[in-house]
């Protein structure tokens, strides 16, 4: 077994080190200058994921005049934008590759650009994840094949299968659906001094066109703090370092030349885990370092979709502090196909979700954001026509198909002892929840942890709220469970509502507080709820509607439970509304019903605190005939 030499691991691993971890640092902005910043083009057009699309995407270039007949370039000073996925899936992705290759030059010739953003599939060809290459993908590359790397390969994969007693015919027929005629060759041509590789690689990941942030999958706070350089190099780097670290393991006998991705990093495992030398185990602990590296993590910005898919009042805090870190007024990202098959957008128009689908069986219509005179506008080259993007519901594609009719018992079971499956942060600030998902028993369930523990401000009095709530029969709380496994430290668990809006959300859906007489009498029992449980910390944002159900939800109570009793803290005109149901509700929370709801939650001020509360709200109500 040959054994490489420690200086070219130190270099491979110097490389690693650069590459940025996803820890964040402040950004500065970009230069106007920049090869990825552009301002004052004329007329940007944007392509979403093409995937082989190569009939589909002439019809775009034909439609909005950016090719004459002979697809040579006719767009002057237009600049056309691909936003990634260009390979796999679809049937002639390397014709599609060699058009834009040629037009990049054309255009420039004309004042013009055509731009090619990394997206995750371009990745994954470079890295030989190939999963997603199509037979016609393989068979474009079969004239290129070298007959003697193919019966090299077939020596060591029957070296490798032999105990399984297949003939010849059996074992031809296994080879071939492994590696398909073409394979090696077009796995050279997107491997190291590929062809295609190499000219990927001069391209970016994320570019700003007259303010537009043009990336793959999407972004996170600390992506974005990386800055448009940072960001493009990472994901560089992270390809190069694959490709130097499994040359490593190729050298000392560990990787064959064959592997695809997921074999090497399993074969990565094992020799981190083995009885590996030491030069060999250090190779192999930098190859799977890789996978949290901007190339390869879900949180990576040709792989993130949670700017696409997840509910606005999630996403929204973090479009805007990546738009501002970067400069953008707005973010064009693929990835994601949109669910109705049309280029859509979100945010009150801060995203749009440029990937329609265009090369799937009975995906959208070839379709193309064009950005002309600050105006943003859909070309359906179906119809010739340019319309609006349309507009998404605020709750995203990506809520979970929770059945809304599961019980209160059923959803503290599923958030007490469910298996965590993800966690995320939410928000801003040293406090910030977590949005964890669950399953157990088949079920799905996703729900906001808190294990905030400071003077005034407690995860305890989240409980506390919902279990008072429920002691009232109002139901405005969702459910809320202590939690104490899979999590750091003990929690509230509050089930996150799926469906439900935020009041921006619920505006931007032509929902106002108050838009019908269910809604209005939920919102009274709302602040009639606040006084008793001492919250004056009740924001905008904390009000949510569900429109399916024709229902709100009161959330963040962690900040509740004050030591105030004067009610004029909450209704300074000393009035308030208190419908029958609640003031007979109020009268059944007697002093020892409500130390057994809040004990263990609150303490003993806290609960007297609320006894008062209760007999104001009582007897203003007596005094008032409210």
């Amino acid at each position: 077994m040959r054994h490489p030499g420690r200086s070219v691991l130190l270099v491979v691993l110097l490389l690693i080190a650069a590459l940025p971890s996803f820890a964040g640092e402040e950004f500065t902005g970009p230069m106007e200058t920049s090869p990825w910043t552009w301002e004052g083009v004329p007329r940007i057009v944007a392509l979403g994921d093409t995937h082989g699309g190569f009939a589909q995407v002439q019809l775009v270039l034909f439609g909005l005049e950016l090719v004459d007949e002979d697809l040579r370039w006719a767009g002057g000073n237009t600049h056309l934008v691909f936003v990634g996925d260009m390979t796999d899936r679809g049937p002639q992705e390397r014709q599609l590759l060699d058009l834009v290759r040629r037009l990049q030059g054309e255009a420039e010739e004309a004042d013009g650009r055509v731009h090619v953003l990394l997206g995750n599939h371009e990745v994954m060809n470079m890295m030989q994840d190939l999963r997603y290459v199509p037979q016609e993908g393989y068979e474009a590359f079969i004239d290129e094949e070298d007959p003697d790397q193919r019966r090299e390969a077939s020596k060591r994969f029957y070296g490798q299968i032999r105990g399984e007693g297949l003939n010849r015919e059996n074992f031809q027929r296994r080879f071939e659906d492994t590696y398909p005629p073409g394979y090696f060759a077009r796995r050279s041509a997107f491997g190291p001094d590929g062809v295609y590789s190499n000219w990927l690689l001069d391209q970016h990941v994320i570019l700003r066109l007259n303010g537009f942030v043009f990336v793959h999958g999407g972004l996170t706070e600390e992506t974005a703090g990386l800055g448009y350089e940072r960001i493009n190099q990472s994901v560089r780097n992270g390809i190069r370092n694959y490709w130097k670290l499994r040359e490593v393991l190729i050298e000392s006998g560990e990787v064959t030349v064959s592997d695809d991705f997921r074999r090497t990093m399993g074969i990565a495992a094992e020799v981190m885990s083995g009885m590996a030398n030491k030069v060999e185990k250090e190779a192999a602990g930098a190859l799977r370092e890789i996978l949290k590296s901007p190339a390869v993590s879900p949180e990576g910005p040709v792989w993130y979709r949670g700017n696409s898919l997840e509910a606005e009042r999630v996403e929204r805090e973090r479009v805007a502090a990546c738009l501002e870190t970067l400069g953008g007024r707005a973010m064009v990202v693929g990835h994601s196909i949109a669910k109705e098959g049309h280029i859509t957008s979100r945010f009150g128009g801060k995203l749009f979700r440029a990937d329609v689908g265009m090369a799937y069986p009975g995906g959208g219509a070839p379709q193309a954001l064009v950005i002309e005179d600050n105006e943003v506008r859909v070309f359906d080259a179906r119809t010739g026509e340019l319309a609006l993007a349309t507009i998404e519901p605020p709750e995203g594609e990506g809520a979970l198909s929770t059945v809304p009719q599961l019980s209160d018992l059923v959803l503290e079971n599923l958030l007490e002892s469910g298996k965590v499956q993800s966690v995320r942060r939410l928000g801003k600030g040293s406090t910030r929840p977590m949005l964890m998902e669950f399953r157990k028993d088949k079920k799905r369930v996703r729900g906001v942890c808190k294990n905030v523990q400071e003077p005034g401000d407690r995860y305890q009095h989240e409980i506390a709220a919902y279990r008072l709530d429920r002691r009232l029969g109002l139901n405005l709380v969702p459910v809320t469970v202590l939690r104490k496994s899979g999590v750091n430290v003990p929690c509230s668990l509050q089930y996150f509502v799926e469906h439900a809006l935020d009041a921006q959300g619920a505006r931007e859906y032509g929902l106002p507080p108050g838009h019908d007489e269910a809604i209005k009498l939920q919102l009274e029992a709302g602040k009639v709820f606040d006084a008793l449980i001492g919250n004056m910390d009740r924001k905008e944002s904390d009000i949510l509607h569900i429109p399916v159900e024709g229902k709100i939800a009161l959330i963040d109570h962690s900040r509740a439970f004050t030591l105030e009793t004067d009610l004029k803290a909450w209704f300074p005109e000393g009035r308030w509304v208190l419908a029958p149901e609640m003031e007979a509700a109020l009268k059944n929370l007697e002093s020892g019903n409500l130390k057994k709801v809040l004990r263990g939650w609150l303490d003993k001020d806290q609960i007297k605190a609320v006894e008062v509360r209760r007999d104001a709200l009582l007897e203003g109500c007596s005094q008032t005939g409210s």
